[in-house]
């Protein structure tokens, strides 16, 4: 049997959880726990995307690449200091994608590996449920809201 759940995410949101999205959960909080497991700074947008991330344990070096009057430039050359590599985090809508799109190739210039793996695969699982990090950790403490009020029947 097939449920459907309605869940509130904000005033005008609303997000329609199915039964089987414990399987979908189960995947994200997989790709969190390997993302708090890096070596590595994260690359966000902005002070949410970071407060998310924080929320969600995320204890690695975040640094916000909108929020700042540096050059990406000069972005990439702090992180070649510090790091051989750095996760892009950018949100999934077209700002973001040109964003990890540019970061990509400055941090390739300045010598440090880019990774957008976890941006990629947050994207194909969620896309349909939201556009950008400052999201994720709401969405997963209501899945498992959810997911605990489906266990008590």
């Amino acid at each position: 049997m097939l449920f459907l759940i309605k869940v509130r995410l904000g005033k005008e949101k609303v997000l329609w959880l199915r039964w089987d999205d414990q399987k979908k959960l189960s995947e994200i909080e997989d790709l969190v726990d390997r993302l708090k497991n890096e070596d590595s700074a994260i690359l966000v947008e902005g002070s949410n995307d970071e407060k998310s991330l924080r929320e969600l344990g995320i204890d690695n070096e975040i640094i916000r690449v909108s929020e700042t009057p540096k050059s990406l430039f000069k972005i990439a050359e702090y992180i070649s200091q510090r790091w051989d590599k750095a996760i892009i985090l950018t949100d999934w809508d077209s700002h973001g994608e040109k964003l990890s799109s540019k970061l990509h190739e400055v941090l390739q210039n300045c010598g440090v590996a880019p990774n957008d793996i976890y941006r990629r695969k947050f994207k194909f699982m969620l896309l349909k449920d939201i556009k950008d990090v400052e999201s994720l950790s709401n969405l997963i403490e209501n899945m498992k809201a959810t997911e605990f009020s489906n266990q008590s029947y």
